[in-house]
């Protein structure tokens, strides 16, 4: 019905819901996984625009569409950093502490256009995710070492095609082992070297 929802964790009622004013729930965000940090919650709906809300209320703090952000989401492990990804080779880092859209690095990951759903996920120094034609893609989020080569923040550390459907949101214990599963079926450990 093109709302976000918050319910209260003591009893499931409803604590409040938001709407992006689209009424097509195809750009609503009716389907997106929201990430939390600092009492702020973060989403990225088909509206293409990312948006901060107060967790203890559901106002906006901020939204913005300075990047086209689709639905494509994940958070650093001490909730610092917001991770997104563009519908076209870009991959953002947002402030997630800040009141205000602040963009820490933007960088061209080279995977094309791109709409697949499925979370970013933190492991190490990388952050990892997967696209619509089974690209599992590995980028930097801070200047790292590997295999001798100098990456900033953003930069491919390193790819691996796994099949050409869309990889659903993977599970990273540590940056050297990640699983992952895809819609076309195919379970995956990937060790990363």
């Amino acid at each position: 019905d093109c709302y976000l929802y918050a319910l209260n964790m003591s009893d499931g009622s409803l604590a409040w819901k938001w709407s992006n004013g689209r009424t097509n729930d195809k750009f609503s965000p009716a389907a997106v996984w929201p990430v939390a940090s600092d009492g702020k919650i973060f989403i990225v709906a088909p509206d293409r625009v990312l948006t901060c809300l107060t967790a203890d209320s559901g106002k906006v703090v901020y939204r913005t569409a300075e990047h086209k952000v689709r639905e494509s989401i994940g958070i650093s492990a001490d909730g610092n950093t917001v991770y997104s990804r563009c519908m076209e080779d870009t991959v953002i880092a947002m402030d997630a502490r800040s009141a205000e859209p602040v963009t820490l690095w933007k960088a061209d990951a080279a995977y094309g256009y791109d709409h697949n759903p499925s979370m970013m996920i933190e492991a190490g120094k990388v952050v990892v995710f997967g696209t619509k034609n089974g690209l599992l893609h590995a980028v930097a989020n801070r200047k790292m070492k590997f295999h001798g080569r100098k990456l900033l923040p953003g930069d491919v550390v390193w790819r691996h095609k796994i099949g050409n459907s869309v990889i659903n949101t993977v599970v990273a214990p540590s940056e050297k082992e990640i699983y992952l599963t895809t819609t076309s079926g195919i379970i995956t450990r990937v060790a990363v070297k």
